[in-house]
């Protein structure tokens, strides 16, 4: 297989583990779905009246990825009807969490910005993951979970996006994604004005991140996308001036080290480094990685964000036996990309036999 596939795949496999592949998952854990495994049930605001249009999925308990919650799948979603209900299908055996994420209206009737809706909330009507319940999933009947909505002051952000020249673009869609390890889940988008400015009004508080993709998306193999992005946190105000800015790739060089003795059974072209974002919060998309020359020596860019250094070896028995920066070793945690900063001074261990992939 190609070593480009190959690096990709590893990235996708991390995905699943972070947010994607339910079927694939099955699978691994020897588990089959079946339509009857699902859960059911209704959201509802304090008074129990139905809330339509609010997005609902369901999470387990954070694994090797270090984070409190991780997806069941990124396409596993349920929107609620005029009745509030939804239901989440193709589920298996097991404990899950659920979490329901409202579309507020973003002006009120009087066309100004709408104050008051509803905010994030986990199963059965709380703000925190650590205080949400499971929802048990058994073969037979779907399990049942009603959400009750918890109302939440809504606020706006307001700013200007700027295109890879530096300058206000022209027109042009902003995407809006959930931050706070909800990254890849219920994203929306706003028109951007001609002159490069926006307004997005009814948003309950949590982490945003704002995406203007300039170039082709997905994009072409071996393409570097043209993407702006910024950070915003609602917290209890509103967010003014924000500005969308170019996001560019960061170099990233090292060298391979081998004993003498083994270098000639290693052909170096099969080696592949690159960079595995962690958390995937505000993941503009693919890196690049880079192969290993003749000399040991290699290059790879990824983007402005923490990361894990990732190896991928071609050649049979060869194993990853650490990973270190400047001497320090980072073989199991990540490292901060910063935009306009190179990172040098990566060392990549390989050896035969046995040691960490």
């Amino acid at each position: 297989m190609d070593l480009r596939l190959r690096f990709v795949a590893l990235a996708s496999a991390a995905g699943l583990i972070l947010g994607g592949g339910l079927a694939a998952m099955q699978r691994s854990q020897g588990r089959g779905a079946a339509p009857e495994m699902a859960i059911t049930g209704r959201v509802l605001d304090l008074s129990g009246k139905p809330v339509t249009g609010t997005f609902v999925t369901a999470l387990q308990k954070g694994g090797v990825s270090g984070r409190p919650f991780d997806f069941v799948s990124a396409r596993l979603r349920s929107i609620t009807n005029e009745k509030g209900e939804f239901r989440l299908e193709g589920l298996y055996t097991g404990e899950f969490y659920l979490i329901a994420l409202p579309h507020n209206r973003p002006v009120d009737a009087a066309a100004r910005p709408n104050r008051t809706g509803f905010g994030n909330t986990f199963y059965p009507g709380v703000r925190a993951f650590a205080d949400a319940k499971v929802v048990v999933v058994r073969p037979g009947f779907p399990a049942a979970a009603d959400i009750t909505l918890l109302p939440a002051a809504l606020f706006t952000t307001t700013g200007v996006v700027l295109g890879s020249s530096g300058q206000p673009v022209s027109g042009g869609t902003l995407n809006i994604a959930h931050g706070d390890g909800l990254f890849g889940l219920d994203s929306r988008a706003v028109r951007i004005h001609p002159r490069g400015t926006f307004g997005i009004a009814g948003l309950q508080p949590g982490t945003y991140f704002l995406q203007f993709r300039e170039s082709q998306w997905p994009p072409p193999r071996g393409t570097i996308p043209k993407v702006s992005q910024a950070k915003v946190v609602i917290g209890n105000a509103d967010v003014p001036n924000v500005r969308v800015a170019p996001l560019t790739m960061v170099r990233a060089t090292g060298r391979l080290v081998v004993e003498a003795a083994d270098r000639a059974s290693l052909d170096p072209a099969s080696v592949g480094v690159g960079a595995l974002p962690t958390p995937i919060d505000g993941n503009p998309g693919p890196s690049r990685h880079g192969t290993v020359g003749q000399d040991l020596r290699f290059e790879f860019r990824a983007w402005p964000m923490p990361a894990r250094i990732r190896v991928m070896i071609e050649s049979p028995g060869w194993v990853v036996k650490a990973v270190r920066h400047n001497g320090e070793d980072i073989t199991d945690r990540a490292i901060e990309f910063v935009q306009g900063k190179e990172i040098t001074g990566l060392e990549v261990v390989v050896t035969r036999g046995t040691g960490r992939r």
